[in-house]
């Protein structure tokens, strides 16, 4: 058998290196993907549901009907969530296939946590324990290629389409509005509030799943039109300030702020508008943290 030329040799080491790191990437998803769905469905079996405390969207729905109907929570949760994310396999196929086994283990989690008792009886430390648990497996799930477990937001912008009258955010704010106000006359109005706890936890505790700690991040930015990009953060709450350009001969204008990690792609917008010729990157240290 002739032997095998040194370069082609090289070419196919490399390519079974880079397919055994696609490996160990995907089962390092697969695994994150697996903590987080169980981490929710933890904050919903053992804390939330038997404490008669609920989140928004789906799956406060779920919880209510589940209280009404005694079925099962994980299925109520498929039923609602699977048909939404059919519709959304437009986004690509590793995104819908992520979401579609986040939804798969949550349902399955739920399933085998039922019979267990509930960790808390006091439903405030309930609401406080259930809401972060319910965000940061939802942030982790979103951080490592899936979509929200909990469709309602995709439901109500795919239904929106077209519609000028009321803004999908506003449609997605009112409808969890109704949804822990519907808490209030199932459950009692003291688990509503209770309720209110665990939603906003919930919502904090994505940013931690999905970005980490610290949730701040400082930005540089360099700008030939200091004052309109000043102007422009300023009027959006956001603090900047100036520091001395070391770069000769440059004279753009270095300013530095301080954003949650959340509001990035705001300031880029921000930035875009103000001056579509700057340019923004993370500080040096935020750089060497990641």
């Amino acid at each position: 058998m002739p032997a095998m030329p040194h370069e082609y040799s090289g070419r196919s080491s490399r390519a079974s290196g880079r397919q055994m790191e696609a490996r160990r990437w995907d089962l390092r998803k697969l695994i994150h993907l697996l903590i987080g769905s169980m981490l929710v469905a933890a904050g919903l079996e053992l804390f939330l549901v038997p404490n008669q405390v609920i989140a928004g969207g789906f799956v406060g729905i779920s919880i209510m009907l589940t209280h009404f109907t005694e079925l099962k929570l994980s299925l109520f949760l498929f039923l609602f969530n699977f048909p939404f994310m059919l519709l959304r396999r437009r986004v690509g196929r590793p995104l819908l296939i992520a979401s579609l086994l986040s939804l798969v283990f949550v349902c399955l989690g739920a399933y085998l946590l039922n019979p267990l008792p509930a960790l808390l009886s006091n439903p405030f430390l309930a609401a406080v324990c259930g809401g972060a648990s319910f965000g940061l497996g939802m942030g982790m799930i979103i951080r490592f290629g899936g979509d929200s477990v909990d469709q309602a937001e995709a439901a109500v912008r795919y239904l929106h389409r077209g519609r000028k009258l009321i803004t999908a955010d506003e449609i997605v704010l009112w409808s969890n509005l109704l949804i822990l106000l519907g808490a209030g006359f199932v459950f009692g109005w003291e688990q509503a509030l209770f309720s209110l706890v665990a939603y906003y936890l919930a919502y904090r505790m994505v940013d931690v799943g999905l970005y980490g700690l610290p949730l701040t991040k400082t930005m540089w930015i360099v700008s030939g039109k200091r004052e309109e990009v000043e102007r422009a953060l300023r009027a959006a709450a956001i603090e900047v300030r100036q520091i001395p350009n070391a770069s000769e001969g440059d004279k753009r204008a270095l300013l530095i702020c301080t954003i949650k990690r959340s509001e990035e792609a705001r300031l880029t917008s921000l930035l875009a508008k103000a001056d579509p010729e700057s340019m923004v990157t993370a500080a040096p240290n935020e750089v060497n943290r990641k």
